[in-house]
Formats: structure tokens, C-alpha cells, sequence
């Protein structure tokens, strides 16, 4: 029986089962559609509440900033605010208790350009690494050369080394273009992904809507996260409230 643990929202737990140890879930939505949230929110949930050790490899967003994103859903001080720097006596009390939890939280951050080069970062560095959160899959080489099939080598690299170092990988991709406007289906899904991930998770923001090449919000913070495959769970959609105010998820059946 393989070690699971938890997305940190009980509705993608029940279509998931969880991440996996050994396993590799796909992530995959439009500009805004929350994919980093959801990290965020998987991490905070692992090293926070469940004490288990996490890592974050962002090669896009510098660390201090991903720290500030976690303190925020931490503190429930508003991100802008955080990043403004100007705190009322309250969010600084809440800011340092945050900051102490994330001292004895077992949380890692990463900006390894490789998938090797983040494999050894886990085996590396105790204690020894049970959840891997990638925020932008694209970012990572398989090797010193581009190829058409990069991406496709990237995650065929995370999965094996998943399966290797017997971790859970939850790793963010980008939908095509073509699937903005409309709920996304299996067949937006680049080429094989479907076949290599165990779990494949498309999320669906119906507040957004195209303007030309411009995104622009209706003010929803539903989000609709669509599991399209999943060797360990099972088909379906469940709904989430997004607060990116705080960067973080939370169940829709809790939100009302």
C-alpha cells in the first residue's frame, strides 16, 4: 500500500485519493485559473497541518515572493498587504506567529533547472522530502537541449523520478489557448501527458472570460477542478472558492 497524502481540499481528495507516493499529478488550466493556488494551497496543508516534508521548485516566481504567497494563506493577511509592507499591530501578530510556524515547518523551496538537478536537491536535503510541488513544469530541462517534445520529456523525467525516490509529484502546466472561453476537456491535454500522469486535473475559472488576448475577471472565485484521469480515484468535478487575496483554496461546501 503506498504513503498518501492530501491535496489539502477534501473534494480533490475524494477524486483523487490523494497524491501518491510514486505518482505524478498533472495540473493543468488557462492564465488566472488558480494553478499556483493550488500548489500553495497543497503545500501549506502538507507541512503545515500534516507536518509532512514539502518542497516547492518554482523557477519562475523568486522564493522571498512564494514565501510571501504561503504567509499569506498562514496569517490571513491580505498578499497586497504583505507585499506592501505597511502592518497594523494585529497583522504583525499574525505575520510572526505565521513566520514562526514557517521556521519549524518542514518546507523546502527549489529553483533547480533540471529535473536531475532537483532529484538530488531531494535526496539531499533532510528531512527527506515526501510531497514535491513544480509551479511551471515548462521551466524544468531534461537535458541542455530544447526539443519539440520538451515538455513531454520533462514530465516522463518527473515521473520516473517519482516513482525513484518514491515521492509524490504535483506539477502545474499550461493549457492551450485554444480551451480559454470554454470548460476544458481531455482532448486540451498535450500530447502524452494523459498516457504518462497517473492523476490529470484541468481547472475551469467560468469568471474569466477572453477580451481579444486580454483576460478579464467577472468577479467569480469559483473554480471547477475537472479530474479527466486518475489511476487512483475516479472522473468527476468537485468546485472551489478561490481567496487569491490570501492565495489559497477552500471546499465550496465550506464557503457556504
Amino acid at each position: 500500500m503506498t504513503d498518501t497524502y492530501t491535496t489539502g481540499l477534501e473534494g480533490v481528495d475524494v477524486l483523487t485519493g490523494g497524491l501518491h507516493a510514486g505518482t505524478v499529478t498533472v495540473v493543468l488550466g488557462t492564465s488566472q485559473s488558480g494553478m499556483s493556488t493550488l500548489l500553495d494551497t497543497c503545500v501549506r496543508a502538507n507541512a503545515f497541518t500534516h507536518h509532512t516534508p514539502a518542497m516547492i521548485c518554482d523557477r519562475e516566481t523568486p522564493a522571498q515572493d512564494r514565501v510571501k504567497r504561503i504567509m499569506s494563506g498562514l496569517s490571513g493577511v491580505n498578499l497586497a498587504t504583505i507585499q506592501r509592507g505597511k502592518f497594523t499591530d494585529v497583522q504583525r501578530d499574525r505575520l510572526r506567529r505565521a513566520a514562526d510556524a514557517t521556521q519549524a515547518a518542514p518546507l523546502l523551496f527549489s529553483n533547480d533547472h533540471t529535473v536531475d538537478r532537483l532529484r538530488w536537491s531531494i535526496i539531499g536535503t533532510p528531512p527527506r522530502t515526501r510531497v514535491v510541488a513544480v509551479d511551471g513544469m515548462r521551466f524544468l530541462d531534461f537535458s541542455d537541449t530544447v526539443t519539440p517534445d520538451h515538455d513531454r520529456n520533462v514530465l516522463s523525467e518527473l515521473c520516473e523520478m517519482a516513482r525513484d525516490l518514491n515521492v509524490a509529484v504535483v506539477a502545474t502546466h499550461p493549457l492551450s489557448v485554444h480551451a480559454s472561453g470554454r470548460v476544458p476537456t481531455i482532448a486540451d491535454v498535450p500530447d502524452g501527458f494523459a498516457s504518462l500522469a497517473d492523476t490529470v486535473l484541468l481547472l475551469n475559472r467560468p469568471g474569466l472570460a477572453a477580451t481579444g488576448r486580454r483576460w478579464e475577471s467577472t468577479h467569480s472565485d469559483l473554480v471547477e477542478v475537472i479530474c479527466v484521469k486518475a489511476r487512483l480515484g475516479q472522473f468527476g468535478t468537485t468546485s472551489l472558492v478561490a481567496d487569491f487575496e490570501r492565495a489559497q483554496f477552500i471546499s465550496a461546501a465550506m464557503a457556504a
